[in-house]
């Protein structure tokens, strides 16, 4: 009896040090015929990857990398050939979030990064995949019994609103690159939030508002100008430049510039280019995610007043 006891006493420390674990699905979505998205998709799928391994610590073997292949004469190549237990099917990710229903445990922490293009349609957002493609209400059907005590999904496609409702619960915290529906251009949230979360030891809510406030500034700081474009700061400038590597770019300042929003003054903004994206975060389990823009006119950081960003105040990857 002393011996069992004992037995049992030890158990639970170990269990109690140990904690939950981190584990992370990525899926790579069709990316289309076009070089540059499918270049982009792949940069991103990559860098999300290393992220949240060689940074936040996670174990490889708990990260799941399912993608689309690269096409005919697109940039990398090395991800022509996917295998068939890699290829980011429709059928593979549902069995993707089988695994995860069926592995995950009340104290992990699970994260699904979401790349590629999106589409809405009454009320439904969809990823588009190799084939069939995945909806919002899919995946939260498929997702509902999701045990942990953290879960995140960062949506970075285009007309990913629906995705913070379908899959709203409590103890999760869902970003989308595109918080209003009708925002359906090309989205570069990713971009931001990778550089955002680089660092190490960054809160979600710290790299959501880092994040956010940089992709609004990154479009404030373009300015179309004799056929070309005119961009300010060098960090912008080496980001036009990656993600438009076809497209002619004037240097403008080294430093970013503030916005001139006076309708007095056209000179201040003519020519800028518009904002066709807003990030939006959900983790108070409305389904209504909030922006940068919920209290202010002017961009003020989360939390909002609705209360989301406080469960992601909290939340920091590899840390469950």
């Amino acid at each position: 009896m002393h011996i069992a006891l004992g037995t049992l006493t030890l158990v639970l420390a170990v269990s109690a040090a140990w904690g939950g674990e981190c584990r992370a699905l990525i899926i790579l979505g069709d990316p289309g015929p076009e070089p540059n998205s499918a270049a982009r998709f792949a940069d991103w799928t990559v860098r999300w990857a290393g992220m949240l391994k060689d940074i936040y610590g996670f174990s490889p073997a708990n990260i799941r990398v399912l993608r689309s292949p690269a096409r005919a004469g697109q940039p990398r190549p090395d991800l022509a050939n996917v295998p068939p237990a890699e290829l980011a099917s429709h059928q593979n990710v549902l069995a993707a979030f089988a695994d995860l229903v069926r592995n995950s445990n009340d104290g992990d922490q699970v994260v699904l990064v979401l790349i590629g293009h999106g589409y809405d349609t009454q009320g439904i957002s969809k990823l588009c995949l190799p084939g069939k493609d995945l909806s919002d209400v899919e995946a939260a059907r498929a997702l509902d019994l999701l045990r942990a005590k953290q879960f995140i999904c960062i949506n970075t496609a285009p007309a990913s609103a629906p995705w913070a409702k379908a899959l709203a619960r409590s103890g999760r915290g869902i970003i989308v690159a595109s918080a209003t529906p009708g925002l359906r251009s090309q989205t570069y949230f990713s971009e931001f939030l990778l550089r955002a979360l680089k660092p190490g030891g960054i809160s979600l809510l710290d790299g959501f508002n880092r994040a956010s406030l940089q992709t609004i500034r990154w479009y404030q700081n373009q300015f179309l100008k004799d056929g070309a474009m005119l961009v300010h700061g060098r960090e912008f400038q080496g980001i036009w430049k990656a993600m438009y590597p076809d497209k002619e770019m004037i240097a403008g300042s080294d430093e970013p510039k503030e916005p001139n929003n006076n309708m007095e003054d056209m000179t201040g903004w003519l020519g800028r280019r518009v904002l066709p994206e807003v990030a939006g975060l959900e983790d108070n389990a409305d389904g209504v995610p909030s922006t940068v823009y919920e209290d202010n006119k002017q961009p003020t950081p989360l939390p909002a007043k609705a209360g989301d960003g406080l469960f992601s105040r909290t939340i920091i990857l590899g840390k469950p």
